[in-house]
């Protein structure tokens, strides 16, 4: 089920391969289980999705998104020149300074390795997750809380994984012992704008929930590339966002508007530099994804175009306007690729919105 994530992470980390990215300054210019289960605890349902929006029969479903979205408020001339020189400021900091750079956690690893398995112990997932306290008390939570309706409450991470499931224990473990990348340094947790790390977690993970559903429709074997690289794929924007709130926090710059910082880190993350990569310790298939997921061809690996697909229709319920403008023309482009038709666009925006309002539970 999971071989393709135990094989990215069983090798050593590489450093990445920065030849394809696009330089900044160009950017700037150019716009650009064996056990079995107990009897007293119930199989979790997942929560039901929102209604899907009303739309005319004859309007093609991504100009219904367009609808829905409104008019997007572009940048002003002096918010353009701002980004720029935003932009330039957190390239030439993150080449200079020492940036905690994005690591594979190592209960990730050693959880995708015991997930190499046909058949998973349940017994020896349990005893993984129980030596990490904090990881092993957020899934009894998320296991009892009003998300899953259970009759039982559930006692130990062993119900708690047979309650939600081997796979699904995995990726919220996963996506736990990754969120220390999504988050605001510990001297830190009060600055301005430390809440977007946050919401770029929970957009990370929402992204990784729906692109894995996603792929699993189409085949099982894309799945697990698409849950990663739905977790990863915007952990460049959390990079950037250190920089800055170092750079405020020095003085070194004041601190920007919120729209400047929205149009910054989207720029940056898109159109990344050999100094924003080069000190990452993750597998080279996912470097790639953290790099050039703006700019896939349409005969992308599928996985991919499922992580686009589901990141753009989350963007355009809780992203900013520069976000949204991007993520209406990246979801056209996708859903195109996959070949997939208005009905099915349709269905994939229901169920990632759905997926939105289940991490807002599990994570808050």
């Amino acid at each position: 089920m999971f071989a393709w994530l135990t094989s990215l992470f069983s090798g050593k980390s590489q450093r990445a391969n920065a030849s394809g990215s696009a330089s900044l300054v160009h950017a700037v210019s150019s716009g650009a289980s064996t056990r079995t289960p107990r009897a007293s605890v119930r199989r979790a349902s997942p929560p039901s999705p929102p209604a899907t929006p009303a739309r005319s029969a004859d309007e093609p479903y991504i100009d219904t998104l367009a609808r829905e979205v409104g008019a997007l408020t572009a940048l002003t001339p002096f918010q353009e020149q701002s980004t720029s020189l935003l932009v330039e400021a957190v390239s030439s900091y993150v080449g200079t300074h020492a940036i905690d750079p994005p690591v594979m956690p190592a209960l990730a690893s050693r959880m995708l390795e015991l997930l190499r398995a046909d058949e998973v112990d349940v017994v020896a997932l349990s005893r993984l997750i129980e030596k990490d306290q904090a990881t092993a008390a957020k899934l009894m939570s998320i296991a009892n809380s009003a998300l899953y309706k259970g009759n039982t409450e559930v006692q130990g991470v062993r119900d708690a994984v047979v309650f939600l499931g081997t796979e699904q224990v995995a990726q919220i473990a996963i996506g736990l012992a990754s969120r220390a990348m999504f988050e605001a340094p510990v001297d830190r947790r009060n600055a301005v704008g430390a809440e977007r790390f946050q919401r770029l977690f929970n957009h990370a993970m929402t992204t990784a929930f729906a692109a894995c559903h996603l792929a699993t429709q189409r085949s099982r074997r894309h799945s697990e590339a698409a849950f990663l690289g739905g977790l990863f794929h915007d952990v460049g924007k959390a990079v950037a966002l250190r920089a800055i709130h170092d750079m405020v926090r020095a003085k070194q710059i004041e601190q920007p508007s919120e729209v400047v910082v929205d149009a910054a880190l989207q720029q940056i993350h898109g159109e990344p530099t050999a100094a924003l990569y080069q000190s990452w310790k993750l597998p080279r298939q996912l470097m790639s994804m953290c790099q050039n997921h703006h700019r896939l061809a349409l005969d992308t690996v599928p996985e991919l175009h499922f992580v686009r697909l589901a990141s753009g229709l989350d963007a355009l319920r809780t992203g900013a306007d520069v976000d949204k403008r991007e993520a209406l023309q990246e979801i056209g482009e996708s859903a195109a690729a996959l070949k997939l038709n208005d009905a099915q666009v349709r269905v994939a925006n229901t169920e990632t919105h759905a997926f939105g309002e289940r991490v807002l539970h599990m994570f808050g």
